[in-house]
């Protein structure tokens, strides 16, 4: 499960940043989706890490 929330956190802050790109590039819409999908995928792993990290400490 860490692994898994390490992967999405990952994917998360590449997405991001391919948006902040395609903003420089002049796409505004391109911006907007692929930061929210990186900032969501971000949060999803980091819940999916915390949660994991709970588990394997009981």
């Amino acid at each position: 499960m860490i692994t898994l929330g390490k992967f999405l956190q990952a994917i998360g802050i590449a997405e991001t940043m391919i948006g902040l790109i395609a903003g420089l590039q002049g796409s505004m819409s391109k911006e907007m989706l692929f930061a929210g999908v990186g900032i969501f995928l971000f949060a999803v792993g980091r819940f999916i890490e915390k949660r994991g990290i709970k588990r394997k400490s009981l």
